[in-house]
């Protein structure tokens, strides 16, 4: 596939465009009579390193999956019935094809030590109740 110039891509040489999810879901919203809609396995893969301070160090994913998270607002507010929305995934995990070698979790696996460290943790200050709106992320990330 070829890559558009100035264009954002994934490890997984994947385009990156947040607000194409939010003109997809309102496209099919207007177009089709849609049950609830939960997003599912939604994340990139991005080079993973961990800093001097033992930290992950994942900007680019956090800016990727607030992006995400700020369009799915949006077209939440156009209408669309969103109900869920599941990152892929939790842990680094085997990708069928690429092995171990591509990243998409929100916590880092050490392969060699078999020991995990929070990629968002680090960054992100969570709130107490776990059901809080999608956009306390985008609020509380820098």
């Amino acid at each position: 596939m070829e890559k558009i110039a100035g264009s954002e891509y994934t490890e997984m040489g994947w385009e990156v465009c947040a607000p194409a999810l939010r003109r997809m879901l309102v496209k099919i919203n207007n177009e089709y009579r849609l049950p609830p809609i939960y997003i599912t396995e939604n994340d990139a893969a991005f080079e993973d390193k961990i800093g001097a301070d033992g930290k992950i160090h994942d900007p680019r994913r956090i800016e990727y999956l607030k992006n995400h998270f700020i369009q799915t607002r949006l077209a939440m507010q156009d209408g669309v019935d969103v109900r869920g929305y599941m990152v892929w995934s939790l842990m680094d995990n085997f990708e069928w094809g690429h092995v171990l070698s591509k990243r998409f979790g929100l916590t880092y696996i050490d392969y060699a030590m078999l020991c995990c460290k929070d990629v968002i943790a680090s960054r992100c200050k969570r709130r107490s109740n776990p059901r809080a709106d999608i956009h306390s992320v985008t609020r509380n990330c820098p």
